[in-house]
């Protein structure tokens, strides 16, 4: 996957709340608390895998100080591991009017509007936060994808061409300058300038380079993938990979056929929170409106509760 080492902002845990304050009615609490108080209160009860209570507990939080981001942007993360996107896109667009030059806020929202479908206006964020924070520019290979989308091929590439000096072991940044490439030049001028890596070595990457360089074939990267791996889970991912990037091939190729096949196949092998699964559903979305509909399901062994938000 894409990197985004050294650009994790670092994330204040919430505190631990006494267990008569859990005892008391959701109501009588957030109304005798401060809203930082309440926040924590529905930090720990999604922990705990209530996930109505932590929303409605931040929305009392919301309601009583609306001009603190902080808590827009909690229930923006809620509302996505639930699946919620429209809720997600609005509550992000309230934390920025409280912060509108807040990078973590405006990535967040541009990778829902994409998640969405909504390429146009997430293509509007991604380019504003590389406008607020240059220096995290290179490492916004999600903008990369975005431009592809939206036809923007130059910039994707040269957004590619960027990233590839921060992260340049990776062979999903070299297929996407490739598909930059050859919808803005074309097929062969893009094989010509493939762009070498070295070190990958996350099934069935390699083969999948050598596929784009006209060294392999869409078989042998099936083949790579028939054996299961250690984990159904690394089973999956690398699975659904090797079916993507095969639809990519295809998208390239201009064969509609294969690639409705390989979107086919990658449909029961994406996840709700990995952001190349709703790549995948865009895709879809582009062959066929009603194909592919959100939300995509979670990881069958994960609950709704077991990856919590952060603050910001």
């Amino acid at each position: 996957m894409f990197c985004l080492a050294g650009y994790v902002r670092p994330i204040s845990p919430f505190l631990l709340l006494t267990g008569l304050l859990l005892a008391l009615p959701l109501q009588i609490v957030a109304e005798e608390n401060k809203p930082e108080q309440v926040a924590e209160m529905a930090f720990n009860e999604w922990k705990a895998g209530h996930s109505t209570n932590a929303i409605a507990l931040i929305s009392e939080a919301i309601r009583t100080d609306p001009k603190e981001s902080r808590w827009w942007h909690l229930r923006a993360q809620m509302n996505s591991l639930l699946g919620k996107r429209d809720a997600t896109i609005d509550d992000l667009g309230h934390a920025l009017e409280c912060e509108p030059r807040s990078r973590v806020l405006l990535q967040g929202r541009a990778e829902e509007l994409f998640k969405a479908g909504r390429i146009t206006e997430s293509v509007r964020d991604f380019d504003k936060v590389n406008e607020v924070e240059p220096a995290f520019a290179p490492y916004n290979w999600q903008r990369g994808i975005a431009l592809y989308f939206a036809g923007r091929f130059a910039d994707g590439r040269k957004q590619f061409e960027s990233h590839q000096t921060v992260n340049p072991h990776d062979v999903e940044n070299a297929v996407w300058h490739f598909l930059c490439t050859a919808r803005e030049l074309d097929f062969s001028r893009a094989q010509a300038r493939l762009i070498p890596i070295d070190g990958d070595d996350r099934v069935p990457m390699t083969e999948i380079h050598r596929l784009f360089g006209g060294q392999s074939t869409p078989e042998k990267v099936l083949a790579e993938v028939a054996i299961p791996a250690d984990t159904i889970e690394l089973t999956r991912q690398q699975r659904f990979y090797a079916h993507l990037y095969l639809a990519l091939y295809f998208e390239v190729q201009g064969d509609a056929v294969r690639l409705a096949s390989e979107l086919k196949s990658c449909q029961p092998l994406a996840t709700q929170d990995d952001f190349m699964s709703h790549v995948a559903r865009v895709m879809a979305a582009k062959v066929k409106p009603e194909a592919w509909k959100p939300p995509l399901l979670l990881i069958p062994e994960k609950s709704e509760s077991s990856k919590p938000p952060t603050s910001q």
